[in-house]
């Protein structure tokens, strides 16, 4: 698996992104995968508040449309992470933290789409009779992508959290 990784890390692209002296590197693949969650999130965020009854002004339906929004945030934070990922392959595939990171998004992407079906593709979803499991699910969606971001954040500091090595 380390011979993996080695050369993982030593293809063109992770070099490029690791050591290039070009801000098309590692500080625009960093920017858009920050930028590509603020989409997630945002949105995500807009949606499940609505459902858990705040801003009752504005319209629930149309909010379905924010949904292609967070489905390319996740493919840019996909392809973003991955790249990431890459350029540090032997440091940051043995990561714990990351780790957890991935499953909280096995978790909650599934679920993305499940909240999607059930609640903006149902016609007999409106705004008087949104289902309990429908808030359930947007307080679960809130939950996890919060702690996807802190999971996120936390990467850069592995070696201080789980000491050298990581």
């Amino acid at each position: 698996m380390n011979d993996f990784l080695v050369t993982l890390e030593n293809t063109r692209v992770s070099i490029f992104i690791r050591e290039t002296d070009s801000f098309l590197g590692f500080p625009t693949i960093l920017t858009t995968h920050a930028f590509a969650y603020c989409f997630i999130m945002a949105t995500n965020m807009i949606v499940c508040l609505r459902m858990l009854g705040f801003a009752k002004s504005i319209p629930f339906k149309p909010l379905r449309r924010l949904f292609p929004v967070m489905w390319i945030g996740l493919v840019l934070t996909t392809i973003t992470g991955g790249l990431l990922v890459m350029a540090a392959a032997e440091k940051r595939v043995p990561n714990p933290i990351l780790w957890v990171k991935m499953v909280l998004i096995a978790v909650a992407t599934p679920m993305m789409w499940k909240f999607q079906m059930k609640v903006f593709d149902d016609p007999a979803v409106n705004e008087s009779n949104i289902p309990a499991s429908a808030r359930t699910m947007a307080v679960w969606q809130l939950v996890l992508w919060m702690l996807i971001m802190i999971s996120g954040r936390l990467i850069p500091y592995s070696a201080t959290i789980l000491g050298d090595g990581y």
